[in-house]
């Protein structure tokens, strides 16, 4: 299992097959068996980085994670962490007042000095994390923050493109058109 934070920069996510823009504050929640990559929408570093704090887990782990909710409330967390892509589907949030980057800055902390208790603590933020995420989807469901929403650019994929070619040759536009769509560089597409 994995969850993802952009911390700083722009970019691109690549989830199966859609093409998601990435800013700062966008977190991720991928179940094992998704695929998917990051790019950084500028090649050179002069021009800005992108920084996403990747934290993965493993079943064990996330059955330890499982112990620490409430059996009401927690269902969902629960369901979330036990089943896998596509049954469980990755999801996709902004934090706009920067919660999550405190909770990846304790993480990384934690992980890094290894102190006594280290492995408890991990798991008690891990459990804040996933709570918060998950406040954060209701409120997106309520209407009170947007959810980011799959890229919704004109053709979503390159797969879309190579399927509309085939369908349309007659309409067919330029590389630098289709690559814009699917937010990649021409020489990239």
């Amino acid at each position: 299992i994995e969850i993802n934070y952009v911390s700083e920069g722009r970019g691109f996510h690549y989830i199966e097959g859609n093409t998601i823009p990435v800013i700062k504050g966008d977190i991720f929640y991928l179940p094992v068996g998704v695929s998917h990559v990051f790019r950084a929408s500028t090649p050179t570093r002069k021009e800005g980085r992108l920084i996403v704090y990747n934290c993965l887990f493993d079943d064990q782990f996330a059955a330890r994670l499982i112990t620490g909710f409430d059996s009401a409330e927690g269902h969902g967390l629960t369901r979330m962490l036990t089943r896998s892509f596509p049954e469980q589907s990755w999801l996709h949030l902004n934090d706009r007042e920067g919660v999550f980057q405190l909770y990846f800055d304790r993480l990384l902390e934690e992980f890094q000095q290894c102190r006594a208790g280290y492995k408890t603590m991990l798991q008690a933020e891990m459990i804040k994390l996933l709570i918060e995420m998950d406040r954060l989807s209701q409120q997106s469901i309520e209407g009170r923050y947007r959810r980011n929403p799959i890229h919704n650019r004109p053709y979503g994929s390159i797969d879309h493109i190579a399927e509309r070619i085939k369908q349309q040759p007659s309409e067919v536009l330029s590389a630098h058109h289709y690559a814009a769509a699917v937010g990649l560089s021409e020489r990239h597409f």
